[in-house]
């Protein structure tokens, strides 16, 4: 190949006469600056410049409405299989929208076009092979690796998220094809490995681990963890596919592992520059500074896309090391990925938040569903329990910063026995929050008939529960009687003794409203969090 080929020009030599191009992109050279594997819940994702992957796409209609979108977003070209009959009309869709169609031969499997694809992005051709991996080139180093332990190799961070993996044309086993289709070691071969202690080896020792009978008859499978020092930084799998492995291929991926070090290390340093970029742009939209449309497009946040914003916090007052918030950012990040979301996630103070996509089929409870979920699994997986609270959608990224607001409120007075809230069931709540908040901040807004009646209660301790339980009964004697466990007389009596020490008449609507807020200051409702000034959730003071 020549070293001037780029973009789709890379693909279609690649492939041969396995691929066929329709109607070519409409930029010359077919740049490709990213891929998309076509799913119908994540169009938000389709970005100018994008490759669009249509793996499910069979019926001719639904691919219609494809390269209509990944024309209207100015992606470069959709490729999928060839559908037989319809292509002449498909052409004519394609050149309207004015998008590349490209059509594969059924004889290569998508994790090859994931692969070739990625080699497309990076304008790297498949011929330079050999010679000394570029530090931190992943893609190169599963190349090398494969060839070097004799087996198609995927390398995996220390989550067992897919970062890379060789080339290789010929039958592959499910499991192969479901990680690097789904980007992760499938959950079937998580609770295998587990099972048979291979998991636990595999955190704690630089063995190799040799694995047969895997899931689904998978073929043998040769893994090994990735180690600097103490410190887990991935793992490779070398899988058996037309022939037996070597007999020195344990003792090669031994060797591959220590020659992976710098490049993981190198990975790691560079996601961890991506990392700290994507945060502080979402911690940019959440507190609407700058112009947010464009971080947004940074972020592959939809501009015009419902969103909703996702608060969760830890049902604990103690300190967490910075390990510990990592893990629960993280299990906020992978279940939001497992639920096909488009969504990023930060943390600012002692709070993670969400900004999700809302899927566009979507029901209003699926972002409580979702929240559920996090919360539900968070003990497992982090060691925490979680509680959250969710803001009402909002179209486009200009008001995340107000749904901000809404999710920090709700986040604040659900509770940490609530589990998953939305703002619309505690609005509320959420005003006598406010209403508190502010009657804290001003001395001056007091009735020192209340004060007189706590005074009273530091020595016998029954007025103001009396006062409360009655006001909470909307007035009720016998309601509020039955509540503190005595007769009715015995409590009219103590509301007697209220007016005569207090002037105040528990009868007047306006009196009761008042001292229904001001008893809140004194002791906030059980299973609330604390009311902010210096917010102990969020970690930062709202000036209002």
């Amino acid at each position: 190949m020549s070293a001037a080929q780029s973009g789709l020009a890379l693909l279609v030599d690649e492939l041969g006469e396995q691929i066929r191009v329709v109607v070519p992109p409409p930029e010359p050279g077919g740049r490709v600056g990213t891929v998309v594997a076509w799913e119908p819940s994540v169009t938000g994702r389709l970005v100018p410049g994008a490759l669009v992957l249509g793996i499910n796409l069979t019926e001719p209609a639904e691919i219609r409405q494809v390269l209509v979108r990944a024309g209207e977003a100015g992606c470069a070209a959709v490729l999928l299989r060839d559908p037989g009959g319809a292509v002449a009309e498909l052409a004519d869709v394609a050149q309207e929208a004015r998008v590349g169609l490209l059509l594969l031969g059924p004889a290569v499997p998508w994790t090859l076009v994931l692969r070739l694809a990625d080699d497309v992005v990076r304008g790297r051709s498949g011929d330079a092979e050999g010679g000394e991996v570029p530090l931190g080139d992943l893609f190169a180093l599963a190349d090398a690796i494969a060839a070097m332990v004799g087996g198609p190799a995927t390398l995996e961070d220390a989550d067992f998220r897919v970062l890379a993996y060789s080339r290789f044309v010929g039958h592959m086993d499910p499991g192969r094809a479901r990680a690097i289709l789904g980007r992760r070691m499938p959950a079937e071969w998580a609770e295998y490995l587990g099972r048979i202690g291979a998991l636990e080896r595999l955190r704690t020792t630089g063995e190799v681990v040799d694995v047969t009978g895997g899931p689904h008859n998978a073929n043998r499978r040769l893994i090994v963890s990735v180690r600097d020092g103490g410190r887990l930084l991935g793992i490779i799998w070398i899988a058996e596919v037309d022939r037996p492995l070597p007999d020195t291929a344990a003792d090669a991926l031994r060797r591959a592992a220590e020659l992976a070090v710098p490049h993981y290390r190198r990975h790691l340093e560079m996601l961890t520059a991506r990392r700290r970029r994507r945060q502080e742009l979402v911690r940019a939209i959440l507190d609407g500074q700058g112009p947010v449309r464009r971080y947004a497009d940074e972020l592959d946040l939809p501009r015009g896309g419902r969103l909703a914003v996702l608060a969760f916090t830890v049902a604990t007052e103690a300190d967490l090391a910075a390990e510990a918030w990592e893990r629960i950012v993280d299990h906020v990040a992978l279940t939001t990925e497992a639920w096909r979301w488009t969504a990023v996630v930060t943390r600012i103070g002692r709070t993670v938040f969400v900004i999700a996509h809302l899927p566009r089929a979507s029901d209003p409870e699926a972002v409580v569903r979702l929240g559920r979920d996090i919360v539900a699994h968070a003990p497992a997986v982090t060691g925490q329990r979680l509680y959250g609270a969710a803001s009402t959608p909002c179209t486009g990224v200009q008001p995340v910063a107000a749904r901000r607001v809404e999710a920090e409120l709700a986040l604040a007075v659900c509770g940490e026995h609530a589990g998953f809230v939305r703002y619309d069931e505690v609005r509320a709540q959420v005003i006598l929050h406010e209403v508190t908040a502010l009657l804290r901040d001003r001395p001056e807004l007091r009735l020192p008939g209340l004060e007189r009646l706590y005074a009273e209660d530091e020595r016998r301790g029954t007025l103001t529960p009396t006062l409360r339980a009655y006001l909470d009964s909307g007035g009720n004697v016998a309601e509020a009687a039955n509540r503190l466990g005595v007769h009715p007389t015995t409590l009219r009596y103590r509301l007697d003794r209220i007016r005569s020490l207090t002037g105040l008449e528990p009868d007047d609507p306006d009196t009761r409203l008042a001292c229904a807020l001001l008893l809140r200051l004194a002791a906030p409702p059980e299973g609330a969090s604390r009311p902010r000034g210096a917010d102990p959730v969020s970690g930062r003071r709202r000036g209002r």
